[in-house]
C-alpha cells in the first residue's frame, strides 16, 4: 500500500496505530524556521513550528495498538540569544481525543509506550515512567548517557552506551545488567522490547537479548548497510536493511519468537 504524504517536504518515522499509518510531516524552511506534523492517516494529531530561539517542536514518538504518545518541547530564550528548551509536554492521543499527560520542565524525550505507562528519557541521565493513573517513577543513571528505554511488561529497559538495564516496575528495583555487545562499531541504539526479548542494532547488525539470563545472538544480515531497523511484534521480530549494491537493495524480513528462542537456547547449550 502506498501513502500519499501531500503537502511534506520530507516524511519520516512512520508508525502504525488503529490500523492507520502514522508519520511526521516535515517542512523546515530557510534558515532555523521548522514546521512539522504529526500525521495518522488523513488527520493531523498535532502542528508545531520553531524558530531559531523560539517556538515549539516535535520530539519523540511511539504507538502501541490505537494508542500514540509523542512529546512537544518549547524553547524561549530570546534575551540570551541561545537555543534553551524551557518546558516539554507529553500527550496521548486515542482516536480524535488527545490530552497532555505531564509537562516538564527542561527537556523529556518519549521513548516507548505500553496499554499502561509512558516512558520519558530526561535530559540523558534519567528515564521516568508514566502511569495512566497518574503516577511517576523517576530512575537515575550515572556514567554514560542513556540511550533508549523500552517497556516490557511490568519491566523498563534502559540502554547506556555499554550495558542494558532492566528494572522491574512493580518493586522499583534494578533485575539485571547485561553488557553491549558493542566492539568499535558506533553508539547502539535500542529498537524495542517485549516479553523476555530485547533488540538493539550497532550499525548494521541487529542484536537479540533475553533479558532474563543476557544470551544474546546477533541476526545474520549479509551485505547489510545502514539504516536497520528491527521491531517486534507478539509472533515475532520484523527487521529491515538495505544489501550493498543492488539495484533494488531494500529487505524486509521476519524471524518467528520460537526462531529467536531456539536460537537462544541453542547458544547457551553451546557455552
Amino acid at each position: 500500500m502506498l501513502v500519499p504524504v501531500h503537502g511534506c517536504g520530507s516524511a519520516f518515522d512512520v508508525l502504525l496505530a488503529a490500523g492507520s499509518v502514522g508519520y511526521r510531516c516535515d517542512n523546515a524552511g530557510n534558515g532555523y524556521t521548522v514546521d512539522d506534523s504529526l500525521r495518522l492517516g488523513t488527520t493531523e494529531v498535532v502542528r508545531t513550528h520553531g524558530e531559531e530561539f523560539t517556538g515549539s517542536f516535535l520530539g519523540g514518538l511511539v504507538a502501541d495498538g490505537g494508542t500514540l504518545a509523542f512529546d512537544v518541547p518549547s524553547a524561549g530564550n530570546k534575551i540570551r540569544g541561545e537555543f534553551l528548551i524551557h518546558q516539554t509536554r507529553v500527550w496521548k492521543a486515542t482516536g480524535s481525543r488527545k490530552a497532555i499527560v505531564r509537562t516538564f520542565r527542561g527537556e523529556a524525550t518519549v521513548a516507548s509506550l505500553n496499554p499502561g505507562r509512558i516512558a520519558v528519557l530526561r535530559g540523558g541521565k534519567a528515564v521516568s515512567v508514566l502511569a495512566s493513573a497518574g503516577g511517576i517513577q523517576t530512575f537515575g543513571f550515572g556514567g554514560q548517557r542513556v540511550l533508549g528505554a523500552a517497556l516490557a511488561g511490568p519491566r523498563l529497559v534502559v540502554l547506556q552506551a555499554a550495558r542494558l538495564t532492566i528494572l522491574d516496575l512493580r518493586s522499583g528495583r534494578r533485575a539485571a545488567s547485561w553488557p553491549v555487545r558493542r566492539g568499535f562499531g558506533p553508539a547502539p541504539e535500542l529498537q524495542g522490547a517485549q516479553g523476555n526479548l530485547a533488540a538493539y542494532v550497532v550499525g548494521a547488525s541487529i542484536h537479540v537479548l533475553r533479558l532474563h539470563d543476557g544470551r544474546e545472538i546477533v541476526v545474520d544480515t549479509p551485505n547489510a548497510t545502514e539504516p536497520v531497523f528491527a521491531r517486534f511484534v507478539l509472533s515475532g521480530l520484523f527487521y529491515s536493511f538495505n544489501v550493498a549494491y543492488e539495484r533494488r537493495p531494500g529487505r524486509l524480513v521476519f524471524v518467528a519468537r520460537s526462531q529467536l528462542e531456539r536460537a537462544l537456547d541453542s547458544r547457551a547449550a553451546a557455552r
